[in-house]
């Protein structure tokens, strides 16, 4: 499993979204709606069924602590089948799956017992609302009786349907919807003629590729419906008569080495163990040739580093892990490296237990690059090889960029006896050099309330940058010991709210001063709190909206 994935909670999952979108992709969960799933490099991915018979491709990676997901869903944001995604990889504890196939057996044995009529009424409707069903109902239809008209009408819609010319970033979404409708065509057909829709879903593959260099697919949609068309190309192969796993290999193989086009690390996988030895030769032969030409012109300076290098290699590099050949996959990483390239040639040597060497590529790549993820990696190598170095190189780098991460690895070099030591120390040089940002993170996580306290007396100006998530966590830790710096936090959040001047937003700015108003009153400071009411009306008596949601929601009640 992915690492980040081991370490994502529920409560992790839970902060990606409202409440209600995470219990409606708990629901998705709970009915068992994710068709498949499986990691692809350092991304995952998934197929998740909708509320239809809508399909929906999920792809989910972790960069910095952050969760970057998509989905080829309408919504806008995280969204349920992200967040259903997330609870079936991660295997929750918590939620018990039910049986979709349960659901399955009943709703059939339900339309067993119907009759005929009954189940005429039941499709018309169904029919009536979904026209695009309809239709490719109707292209089944014509395909069992006159398959040549058939496929004559599947060429024209794909003429119609790829005949757009450059979509840019916005519409990008829009197009592959269109584009996805070609799907529930080619499924139909598959229950009628298995050639025919391994001949459409082939075409939709060949001309989806031809049109990567007119798409701005900036957060990757079109590539996963381009997987997706892969993967049911794959199927409906799988379905024709006499045609083994070799031969689909062969078959998709060919159309690459023909027609020159680039290879899915999906379809890298799912091919390679059906072409054998010779197949994976010739195709490594294929990807090396076109990767040599790419690597002479950059050496000569005839071009920058371009997308064609980047394919061929990362593909090389794929293709080498396939076929167990660790070393061939270093060699490809230190040729011409980028920085991935020392990550990507870490991780493998870690994995085999070549940690020395390891060592030495990430060593290099610090040299070349100068990153602070290769300077972390540097330290965690290390500490694992035992190093004697390794706390002061961790302490030259903590105060070259002081941050919560490098902080926990350098006090994780530390001796158990002298890391109270080195802790204080770490703080009292973060306070000396006003770090108060670095300095906050490191005593939320340390739960050092009272320094935390003097601290934001001390430079109450330095505490107003800080993010909403880091001060509410601050107010949460003052409320039992410091009720008026606790309202004070709440009241400046609140104001900070109300600066941007929308509507959406007011809901926020209330509750942060429920929040201010119970902690001056239990302080036994209504006077306090007399004087920020008063200067909240003041300010912001021209928001209508919001000073009818303050007067309903904090003045109820007072007289």
């Amino acid at each position: 499993m992915l690492g980040w994935l081991n370490e994502l909670t529920i409560e992790d999952i839970k902060e990606l979204v409202s409440s209600q979108v995470f219990e409606r992709g708990e629901s998705y969960f709970r009915q068992g709606m994710v068709l498949d799933i499986r990691e692809s490099g350092d991304t995952l991915r998934a197929r998740v069924k909708g509320s239809g018979d809508e399909v929906y491709s999920v792809q989910i990676k972790e960069s910095n602590g952050r969760i970057l997901a998509t989905c080829t869903c309408p919504y806008d944001g995280v969204c349920k089948h992200v967040i259903t995604t997330l609870l079936y990889a991660t295997k929750q504890q918590e939620i018990k799956p039910s049986s979709h196939g349960a659901f399955s057996e009943k709703l059939e044995s339900y339309i067993n017992n119907l009759d005929i009529s009954s189940l005429k009424e039941m499709l018309m409707d169904f029919l009536k609302r979904y026209p695009e069903e309809a239709e490719a109902l109707e292209m089944m239809i014509l395909a069992k009786n006159d398959e040549a008209e058939a496929k004559k009408f599947l060429r024209n819609l794909l003429s119609k349907t790829f005949s757009r010319g450059f979509v840019e970033y916005r519409r990008v979404y829009e197009y592959v919807r269109e584009l996805e409708g070609l799907i529930v065509y080619g499924r139909y057909l598959s229950r009628v003629s298995p050639e025919l829709s391994a001949w459409f879903f082939e075409e939709i593959y060949k001309r989806s590729i031809r049109r990567y260099d007119q798409i701005d697919d900036s957060d990757g949609t079109y590539a996963l419906f381009v997987d997706t068309i892969g993967y049911e190309w794959g199927r409906v192969l799988e379905k024709i008569e006499n045609l083994d796993g070799e031969k689909i290999a062969g078959k998709i193989l060919k159309f690459i080495l023909d027609d020159k086009y680039g290879l899915s690390e999906e379809l890298l996988k799912d091919i390679y163990p059906a072409l054998g030895k010779k197949g994976a030769g010739k195709l490594q032969n294929w990807l090396r040739e076109c990767y040599e030409k790419e690597l002479k012109a950059l050496k000569s300076n005839q071009k920058s580093v371009s997308l064609d290098f980047h394919k061929y290699k990362y593909q090389l590099k794929k293709l080498s892990l396939l076929m167990k050949n660790l070393d061939e996959y270093v060699r490809l990483c230190m040729d011409f490296p980028l920085p991935n390239d020392y990550f990507d040639a870490v991780k493998e040597l870690k994995r085999a237990g070549r940690i020395e060497e390891a060592y030495r590529i990430v060593c290099q790549g610090e040299e070349s690059c100068k990153t602070l993820e290769l300077s972390l990696l540097k330290i965690k190598l290390m500490k694992e090889l035992g190093h004697p170095d390794t706390s002061k190189y961790a302490l030259e780098l903590f105060k070259r960029a002081p941050l919560l991460n490098v902080y926990e690895i350098y006090i994780s070099t530390i001796p158990d006896e002298d890391k109270e030591k080195a802790k204080q120390e770490t703080i009292e040089w973060l306070i000396e050099n006003r770090k108060i940002p670095n300095v906050v993170d490191i005593l939320l996580v340390e739960k050092k309330t009272e320094t935390l306290l003097e601290l934001y007396n001390k430079y109450p100006e330095a505490f107003r940058e800080l993010s909403y998530k880091t001060l509410e966590s601050i107010a949460a830790l003052f409320e039992n010991i410091a009720p008026i710096e606790t309202a004070d936090i709440y009241y400046n959040l609140a104001l900070e709210v109300l600066q941007r001047a929308q509507t959406r937003y007011y809901h926020h700015a209330i509750r942060y001063l429920k929040k201010a108003k119970s902690n001056l009153l239990k302080a036994e400071r209504a006077d306090l709190w007399d004087n920020l009411k008063e200067e909240i009306i003041a300010k912001h008596r021209r928001k209508t909206t919001f000073m009818r949601m303050f007067h309903r929601s904090i003045q109820s009640g007072e007289k």
